[in-house]
């Protein structure tokens, strides 16, 4: 959270008088210096790795300290905002994550024998759903509805994900937005989901997939798929999100259908193509000819 790593920087008892744009700017260097452990392996044999943090999450802590400062010129606290004076960093580092619909299918193809990986990035690629909510999917107990699933969940102090095979709908109560939603199921990915649950044994009322961490799976799949770029769990979901705007669907579906609420953060996982460009230039220059012709 960008509130955590500001006041681990600035101290719980400093004063925003204090904060400077030479105070920000210093700030940013040290996340950009920092970057951010990578925990990996388990018991005696727990390795730590260093990551360069993207320009994107930087800039995200810096629009939150942005926010506050408003927030106490409306207040009356401060009279001026010190961001205003500070340079957001580019981002450059948004566009080469997005699929092409082939290299989808190659990769879905390559990693059919590792089933859970299949139907995890399946479900990801086909809604695209962000992995925390993938990955906490749960399975539905007949003995119970979801209603009374959710209710019993929420008692116990944490928001649970479900697969309502009723309904053919992913139940996504664990959001990153805190705006739960409902997303379709498309009757082939329920058949993958049954066949799963039962050749991995899986319990109704439990996870749907024991694995939490698949980037070395995934990793590895994508050198077989001899996919010359980086592809995470981000990739499926601006994949989708931009065909579905190449399809012509409305800002305002895309963003209801994901759960992304925040215009600037939709801007950064929504990349028109240039061939879908091009269509919509074909598309005007053919309307034109054809009210042209009419005359």
């Amino acid at each position: 959270m960008s509130a955590d790593h500001l006041l681990n920087y600035f101290g719980d008892d400093c004063n925003v008088l204090d904060i400077t744009p030479f105070e920000i700017e210093k700030y940013k260097k040290s996340r950009i210096e920092g970057g951010k452990k990578i925990k990996s392996g388990t018991g005696d044999n727990i390795k730590f790795r260093r990551e360069d943090l993207r320009p994107a999450t930087i800039n995200r802590d810096i629009q939150f300290l942005r926010n506050v400062f408003n927030r106490l010129i409306e207040w009356g606290n401060v009279e001026s905002n010190p961001v205003q004076k500070v340079k957001m960093l580019k981002e450059d580092n948004v566009t080469d994550k997005v699929l092409t619909l082939d290299e989808i299918k190659t990769f879905l193809d390559k990693c059919k024998n590792i089933p859970y990986l299949h139907l995890a990035v399946n479900i990801a690629a086909h809604t695209g759903m962000r992995a925390s909510e993938v990955l906490n999917l749960h399975i539905p107990d007949d003995s119970i509805t979801i209603e009374e699933y959710s209710r019993l969940s929420m008692r116990k102090g944490h928001k649970v994900n479900f697969i309502d095979l009723t309904t053919d709908e992913f139940i996504l109560n664990d959001v990153k937005t805190s705006n739960p939603r409902k997303v379709p199921m498309l009757p082939d990915i329920k058949n993958e989901i049954l066949q799963y649950i039962k050749s991995a044994h899986r319990a109704a009322g439990g996870r749907l997939f024991e694995v939490k961490e698949m980037r070395k799976t995934m990793e590895a799949t994508r050198k077989a798929a001899k996919i010359n770029k980086k592809v995470s769990w981000i990739s499926f979901r601006q994949s989708f999100m931009t065909e579905c705007g190449r399809l012509g669907y409305p800002r305002e579906l895309i963003q209801s259908f994901v759960g992304q609420v925040s215009e600037s953060v939709f801007s950064r996982y929504f990349h028109p193509t240039e061939k879908a460009k091009k269509e919509v230039a074909q598309k005007i220059a053919s309307v034109m000819r054809h009210k042209e012709n009419k005359k």
